[in-house]
Protein backbone atom coordinates (compact mmCIF):
# COMPACT_ATOMS: atom_id res chain seq x y z
CA UNK A 1 0.00 0.00 0.00
CA UNK A 2 1.33 3.42 -0.94
CA UNK A 3 0.18 6.97 -0.64
CA UNK A 4 0.78 9.51 -3.39
CA UNK A 5 2.34 12.66 -2.02
CA UNK A 6 0.32 15.72 -3.07
CA UNK A 7 3.41 17.80 -3.76
CA UNK A 8 6.76 16.06 -4.12
CA UNK A 9 8.76 16.83 -1.00
CA UNK A 10 12.45 17.70 -1.24
CA UNK A 11 14.55 15.24 0.82
CA UNK A 12 18.20 14.24 1.18
CA UNK A 13 19.79 10.78 1.03
CA UNK A 14 21.33 10.02 4.40
CA UNK A 15 24.14 7.50 4.70
CA UNK A 16 24.07 4.26 2.81
CA UNK A 17 24.95 2.56 0.69
CA UNK A 18 21.43 2.45 -0.72
CA UNK A 19 19.98 1.47 -4.06
CA UNK A 20 16.55 1.96 -5.58
CA UNK A 21 14.68 0.37 -8.50
CA UNK A 22 11.84 1.58 -10.71
CA UNK A 23 10.02 -1.74 -10.27
CA UNK A 24 9.51 -2.77 -6.64
CA UNK A 25 9.59 -6.45 -7.73
CA UNK A 26 13.20 -6.03 -8.90
CA UNK A 27 14.04 -4.36 -5.57
CA UNK A 28 12.38 -7.28 -3.73
CA UNK A 29 14.37 -9.87 -5.69
CA UNK A 30 17.73 -8.17 -5.06
CA UNK A 31 16.91 -7.68 -1.37
CA UNK A 32 15.93 -11.36 -1.05
CA UNK A 33 19.30 -12.38 -2.50
CA UNK A 34 21.02 -10.09 0.01
CA UNK A 35 19.09 -11.66 2.91
CA UNK A 36 20.10 -15.09 1.60
CA UNK A 37 23.76 -13.92 1.65
CA UNK A 38 24.12 -14.76 -2.06
CA UNK A 39 26.54 -11.91 -2.72
CA UNK A 40 27.53 -13.06 -6.21
CA UNK A 41 23.87 -13.19 -7.34
CA UNK A 42 22.72 -9.85 -5.90
CA UNK A 43 25.79 -7.98 -7.16
CA UNK A 44 25.31 -9.46 -10.64
CA UNK A 45 21.61 -8.56 -10.71
CA UNK A 46 22.10 -5.07 -9.27
CA UNK A 47 24.95 -4.24 -11.65
CA UNK A 48 22.88 -5.45 -14.61
CA UNK A 49 19.86 -3.42 -13.46
CA UNK A 50 21.97 -0.28 -12.94
CA UNK A 51 23.54 -0.66 -16.40
CA UNK A 52 20.10 -0.61 -18.11
CA UNK A 53 18.70 2.17 -15.90
CA UNK A 54 16.23 -0.05 -13.99
CA UNK A 55 18.00 0.61 -10.67
CA UNK A 56 20.41 3.21 -9.34
CA UNK A 57 22.81 3.73 -6.48
CA UNK A 58 22.27 6.72 -4.20
CA UNK A 59 25.01 9.03 -2.92
CA UNK A 60 25.02 10.34 0.64
CA UNK A 61 23.70 13.92 0.60
CA UNK A 62 22.01 13.56 -2.80
CA UNK A 63 18.90 15.70 -3.27
CA UNK A 64 15.72 13.74 -4.07
CA UNK A 65 11.98 14.26 -4.21
CA UNK A 66 9.55 11.99 -2.38
CA UNK A 67 7.01 11.02 -5.07
CA UNK A 68 5.20 8.16 -3.28
CA UNK A 69 5.35 7.03 0.32
CA UNK A 70 5.07 3.38 1.28
CA UNK A 71 5.20 1.42 4.52
CA UNK A 72 8.71 0.03 3.98
CA UNK A 73 10.07 2.02 1.04
CA UNK A 74 9.46 5.27 -0.77
CA UNK A 75 9.63 6.14 -4.45
CA UNK A 76 12.33 8.80 -4.71
CA UNK A 77 13.02 10.90 -7.78
CA UNK A 78 16.53 12.32 -8.21
CA UNK A 79 16.66 16.07 -8.78
CA UNK A 80 16.57 16.70 -12.54
CA UNK A 81 15.22 13.22 -13.40
CA UNK A 82 11.71 12.13 -14.42
CA UNK A 83 11.65 8.60 -12.93
CA UNK A 84 11.34 7.57 -9.30
CA UNK A 85 13.07 4.59 -7.68
CA UNK A 86 11.70 2.48 -4.82
CA UNK A 87 14.17 2.83 -1.96
CA UNK A 88 14.19 1.82 1.74
CA UNK A 89 12.52 4.59 3.74
CA UNK A 90 15.54 4.90 6.07
CA UNK A 91 17.58 6.23 3.11
CA UNK A 92 16.14 9.73 3.52
CA UNK A 93 16.53 12.13 6.41
CA UNK A 94 13.38 12.79 8.38
CA UNK A 95 11.45 9.76 7.11
CA UNK A 96 11.07 7.96 10.45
Amino acid sequence: MTATVAFAQNKTISGGPYFGCKDPKVDDKITKMMVQNDEQAWKKMLLSAVMVGECRLWKDGESVYLEEAGWVRHCLRPAGDVSCFWTPMEAIRGSK
